[in-house]
């Protein structure tokens, strides 16, 4: 058969297939990796890409519709190849159909200035993936009828850029009333991408590129996952719309997903009940506290422990845990928060203002019990060795909640404490839901206690250290700039 302009692929299905089912079956065994489009037509048919591209691609609503064979019996007249497939795959999963399609590379955007147009060197073909995502995720999830010009022209007016760049939690700053963000995550990240599925949220993804690519990270869209938990992508570059393929055929590892979610309906939360409580003794001490061990227990079982100190320099707290250490201020009206050098071995993170300004609002400082507090801090983890970036600055919204104040506080080993509060952070604002982590503040020592009820972690203060037994503890500040050492 002599080569002709473009090329039918025709899949036979199930008779039993109906139209999810059918786009779901061609996505996920797809080999050619043609770009599937979706309308409301009742045949399966072959159309040259508009935009003048040789490459095709096929529309399918509904293959198994008798008229198929006459509209290929047509094509066959006109000279037009193609060629059949069996395609029974044993697709299970769940997968977001329906996801509109856009590249950033389209001629008829793909030229156009990113952002602010303050560098003229970057476009949307170019730099504009994430601006090309989150058209593609508005759109799927009812927010606009915007095309990647539009959409980029839109967060430069509502403010969700900064020159030709964007900022963190831009799909919320352009839909406040519509859209809530929970932050960015770099670890359990099937089982997020599987939560938001479920609820008809796709989730976009920051990747690395293959080596043979001249620059080394992209972003994609994740829009559903197979029975072995592969994640299937929506990708912006490719020109041939959004080709949808499993993210492993081509990216090397995922750095990062950002989630969204709609913004529920607002409750009016029960308001609290009891005395307003001032926590700033729950932070502060006198120079420095007594030394205490931390341990940490599952069932029942050690997993450590920690030297603890609370310290003072000038008036700025520091909870230290051997050279370790979370950075905290008490103001006027609230508890700060700004460097944890405690996450992992390898880096710390700093949480910085909207203007770039160390320390963030963590609580209030006076509350009551049953008091949520919404704070919204930006994110930034650098690199304990050399202080380089190792997650780009991301917004995220934490909720703290002051579940109760406790006369006594029993520790490990028969230990009893004073006064401590409760305080407990989720990343929703329904405190019907666990929370991630319960903290304990005991007057004058700071953080005494904590909990998971995932993991059935809890921490506790086993041993207390008389004055003088132990030298203080001395905090590494590894490279972190000068300004900061408050």
């Amino acid at each position: 058969m002599e080569s002709k302009m473009y090329t039918i692929i025709v899949t036979k299905l199930p008779q039993e297939a109906g139209n999810e089912l059918a786009q779901v079956y061609v996505e996920y065994a797809n080999t050619y990796k043609r770009t599937l489009s979706y309308s409301l037509d009742d045949t399966l048919r072959l159309m040259k890409n508009p935009m003048g591209n040789e490459r095709s691609y096929v529309e399918i609503v509904n293959p198994q519709d008798l008229s198929q064979q006459q509209t290929i019996e047509e094509l066959d007249k006109q000279g037009i190849d193609w060629v059949e497939l069996d395609l029974t795959p044993d697709f299970e999963g769940q997968l977001l159909n329906l996801i509109p399609n856009y590249s950033q590379t389209n001629p008829q955007w793909a030229d156009y200035p990113l952002g602010d147009g303050s560098i003229p060197s970057k476009t949307i073909g170019n730099w504009g993936c994430l601006g090309t995502v989150y058209t593609s995720m508005a759109q799927y999830m009812g927010l606009c009828t915007d095309n990647p010009q539009e959409f980029n022209d839109r967060m430069v007016h509502c403010g969700a850029m900064s020159g030709v760049y964007v900022q963190p939690a831009a799909l919320r700053t352009c839909f406040p009333n519509e859209v809530s963000y929970q932050g960015w995550y770099t670890t359990d990240i099937v089982n997020w991408v599987k939560a938001q599925i479920s609820k008809n949220v796709p989730v976009p993804a920051r990747v690395d590129l293959d080596s043979s690519a001249n620059y080394t990270q992209h972003w994609v869209l994740i829009i559903g996952y197979d029975i072995n938990d592969n994640l299937i992508i929506a990708d912006p570059y490719p020109y041939e719309a959004t080709v949808k393929y499993q993210v492993d055929t081509i990216y090397d590892h995922i750095h990062e997903v950002l989630i969204y979610d709609y913004k529920d309906e607002e409750i009016e939360p029960t308001p609290p009940t009891g005395n307003t409580i001032d926590l700033a003794p729950y932070f502060t001490t006198i120079g420095n506290s007594q030394l205490f061990e931390l341990q940490t227990k599952i069932d029942g079982a050690s997993q450590g422990q920690e030297r603890l100190q609370l310290q003072m320099s000038g008036d700025v707290s520091y909870i230290t845990k051997n050279t370790l250490f979370e950075q905290l201020k008490v103001t006027d009206n609230h508890i700060q928060r700004g460097i944890d050098t405690s996450p992992n071995e390898h880096d710390y993170y700093v949480l910085t203002q909207d203007n770039g300004e160390l320390l963030v609002n963590w609580m209030a400082r006076y509350m009551r019990v049953g008091e949520t507090f919404t704070s919204t801090p930006n994110v930034t983890s650098y690199n304990k060795t050399n202080c380089g970036v190792t997650q780009s600055t991301q917004a995220t919204t934490d909720y703290l909640t002051l579940d109760a104040v406790y006369d006594t506080f029993d520790g490990f080993n028969g230990i009893v404490l004073g006064r401590t509060i409760a305080v407990s952070w989720r990343k929703t604002s329904n405190v019907n839901t666990p929370p991630i982590e319960v903290y304990y503040f005991t007057d004058g020592l700071g953080l005494t206690g904590w909990g998971e009820d995932s993991s059935g972690k809890q921490a506790r203060v086993s041993e207390i250290h008389g004055v003088g037994q132990r030298p203080d503890n001395i905090k590494d500040w590894y490279c972190i700039p000068q300004e900061w050492r408050l």
